[in-house]
């Protein structure tokens, strides 16, 4: 024989027999109504097993839509449960119920009649009487007969269930009662699940920040060039909260001023590159002044999803911003820097969830910048800003290791400012300091990103190039040459510069050969005219002998 079929699962033969609306005579015999109520009672016993298995609320409605059916001919219900604050009845589903209220109170007339615990009839005719016309709105023209069954959890109303049932008998009442209390077992069940597959959700989710949070941390303390460490930063900050563009801005001691150090995101590729090899410089704020003033002012994270109708925003044309979130980098009460994101990459605004992400990233990134910076103060002239003689001769050895494991070349050049005891001597060493710290600012401005120059003593310089031959690094020093010769500072005279390059591995192998033949360029320089550039030679070797 068939089976029955209810939203997929199969039940017993049982529910295959006549119907409780079917249009039958009254059995004559007492053992055919016995075999009527035993098979009433077996689909509601499949039925209810089935319940006990579910725990999706579409499996739920289809379940109970396919028993309806089959038991009473009742194509139309609709469920409403209460909410958290139990004051309103919002509906949860609706079968062939268009019209119905998508919320009631929970304390209506209507609901306190039904919750008495039992199904609560209402005949033709009563539709719209009494309840401010609820029934109404399911359509009393069409509504024949409709019962309301109280949906109950440990004596607490959960819910009512509404069914349109076209030919209600009163002999039904026990049997829907019966269903009521299934199907509130089952919505437990399903809350209970949703409740359960939430807090897993939720528990997956901090982990897999934790996780992040973590690698983060960890990739922070790997990184040691301070370029690279602030791009990392922005460049996870943009991905974190899915924004077009965005940039980093630290303090500057000596203006007083929040400085673009990076940016990503541009429409222009040459124009951040050029931003961010210090080849273009963007506008400066002061605190307080815009969104990145205001947030290093307070210390205090700013988010502007309409940053056009916000009165501090400071319109740049350029910028076609549309949102906005701003987060300090704190680190011991002090701000030292400002990330700022423009415009999510979906259109929406930028989100509490987001926010709380960007912080703990941003309060990573203070700290890991705090270190740099102490770690650059340890290694970095005071005067000029630039690295000092210990630590390039400490990268100019990684980098010459490098250089022989991959076969590649490495050049050096040594630089010396000409006649400067002069300057010292007619000016005094303060001047002499002015053009000391304006030569150093050029040189950091102009060697290439993978180059590295420092201040070796007194008036001298010293870079590396990496992977680069002697010809390209001469006419690098001579394009810095030309540069220095330019330089102004107002009622003094200009300053020239003589450099002595050395290539490793064809004038030495040993580092500090290297630098030492490098050296007797630089002096070859100034025995030929000074403000030039001279690479070392076979005659070079002879001139410094002499």
């Amino acid at each position: 024989m068939p089976s029955g079929r209810l939203s997929g699962i199969l039940f017993p033969v049982a529910f295959e027999m006549t119907s409780l609306h079917s249009k039958t005579t009254k059995p004559e015999k007492p053992e055919e109504d016995l075999d009527q109520t035993v098979s009433e009672l077996t689909r509601l016993l499949g039925f209810s097993k089935h319940l006990g298995r579910v725990s999706d609320w579409n499996e739920l409605w289809g379940s109970l839509s396919d028993y309806l059916d089959q038991a009473f001919g009742a194509g139309r219900f609709a469920v409403y449960l209460a909410g958290e604050e139990g004051t309103e009845m919002k509906r949860a589903h609706m079968q062939e119920a268009e019209g119905m209220p998508d919320s009631f109170r929970a304390d209506s007339g209507l609901i306190e009649e039904i919750c008495r615990s039992e199904p609560f009839a209402v005949a033709d005719g009563d539709a719209s009487q009494g309840y401010g016309g609820i029934l109404e709105d399911f359509g009393p023209k069409s509504l024949t007969s409709a019962i309301w069954l109280p949906l109950m959890d440990a004596a607490a109303p959960v819910g009512v269930l509404l069914i349109h049932l076209p030919n209600f008998r009163e002999e039904w009442r026990n049997h829907l009662r019966e269903l009521a209390a299934h199907v509130s077992g089952s919505i437990r069940h399903c809350r209970l699940f949703e409740a359960e597959a939430s807090a897993k959700k939720q528990l997956g989710e901090s982990l897999e920040k934790l996780s992040f949070l973590y690698n983060i941390g960890r990739a922070l303390n790997d990184i040691s060039d301070l370029k690279h460490l602030l791009s990392y930063i922005l460049d996870k900050a943009i991905g974190i909260a899915q924004a077009e563009k965005g940039s980093i801005m630290t303090h500057n001691m000596d203006t007083g001023l929040l400085s673009v150090r990076v940016v990503q995101g541009l429409a222009d590729p040459s124009l951040q590159e050029r931003i961010n090899n210090n080849e273009a410089i963007c506008r400066s704020f002061k605190p307080g002044e815009g969104f990145a003033g205001k947030v290093f002012e307070t210390g205090e994270p700013m988010v502007a999803n309409h940053v056009k109708d916000h009165p501090i925003f400071v319109d740049e044309n350029a910028s076609f911003a549309e949102s906005i979130a701003c987060i300090p980098m704190v680190v011991y009460d002090e701000v030292l820097g400002v990330i700022n994101l423009t415009n999510k990459k979906d259109g929406g605004g930028f989100t509490e969830e987001d926010m709380s992400l960007l912080k703990a990233v941003a309060d990573q990134a203070a700290v890991a910048y705090n270190k740099h910076q102490l770690w650059d103060m340890s290694i970095t002239d005071s005067l000029t800003g630039l690295y000092d003689r210990r630590y390039f001769k400490i990268r100019l050895m990684d980098e010459s290791q490098r250089a022989e494991r991959y076969d590649k070349q490495l050049s050096i050049a040594m630089a010396d400012l000409d006649n400067f005891k002069a300057i010292n001597d007619t000016y005094g060493h303060a001047v002499g300091d002015q053009f000391l710290i304006a030569i150093g600012r050029y040189l950091q401005l102009n060697v290439r990103t993978v180059d590295l120059v420092a201040r070796y003593g007194g008036e001298e310089f010293i870079m590396f190039f990496p992977e680069t031959d002697k010809e390209t690094a001469r006419n690098l020093a001579e394009r810095i040459r030309q540069g220095v010769s330019e330089i102004q500072i107002p009622s003094y005279p200009g300053i020239t510069i003589s450099f002595g390059v050395a290539t490793y591995p064809g004038d030495d192998l040993d580092i500090g050969s290297l630098i030492r033949k490098a050296d007797m360029a630089m002096y070859a320089a100034k025995q030929l005219g000074r403000n030039r550039v001279v690479a070392y030679n076979k005659e070079v070797n002879q001139l410094w002998e002499a």
